[in-house]
């Protein structure tokens, strides 16, 4: 959500497709209808490519929420896009789920990067242990998402933390996660275009 709010900044029509359908986390945005330049659909994973056939050319920049766990499905859409954001807690537990799903993205040889979220100055040292002991997971965005209540609050106010008025650490935080993704993104862009 964060990631659309970014791009609706620099001017781009931004489709969600949210395919988590167990969590529907997007699909939930409490989005304000005179601010909503961003359009989200909730859809079934293995109805994702012939939705998606139907809308592709009406936006710049289309974010697909997948559920974070190698469903069959997946292998589909991972084939669909430039590059595979895996957001992920910054856990042990949470790493073996990731990988496994990383295993599918490069077997279709699709790039990745892998974003701490919820991360806290307590979980500091763990995101570089876990980084060290998954480097084979890699590559992950050098700037964690961290743990702040603004990134609540954005979310209940139908917002991005970029929109919120003035200077906020989580404001601060996502300005860093959002470029160093809007980097591999143009990164991952560029080689698909360079390869056809």
């Amino acid at each position: 959500m964060n990631v659309s709010v970014g791009y609706v900044k620099q001017g781009k029509r931004v489709l969600i497709i949210d395919a988590d359908t167990a969590q529907k986390t997007t699909e939930k945005w409490p989005r304000q209808p005179k601010r909503d330049v961003i359009n989200v659909i909730s859809c079934p994973i293995n109805e994702i490519i012939p939705t998606l056939a139907k809308m592709i050319g009406d936006y710049d920049v289309v974010l697909i929420d997948c559920p974070g766990r190698d469903a069959p499905a997946i292998g589909n859409v991972i084939q669909l896009v430039d590059l595979l954001i895996s957001p992920t807690k910054p856990t042990h537990l949470d790493m073996p789920e990731l990988e496994r799903l990383i295993r599918v993205s490069r077997a279709k040889l699709v790039p990745h990067v892998v974003v701490f979220n919820e991360g806290s100055r307590e979980t500091t040292l763990e995101i570089e242990q876990l980084r060290h002991q998954y480097a084979g997971v890699g590559p992950f965005t050098p700037t964690a998402m961290r743990h702040f209540q603004q990134y609540r609050r954005a979310y209940a106010r139908g917002l991005g933390v970029l929109n919120l008025r003035g200077e906020h650490p989580a404001k601060a935080n996502f300005q860093r996660v959002f470029a160093e993704l809007s980097a591999a993104i143009n990164n991952a862009h560029r080689e698909w275009v360079s390869a056809q």
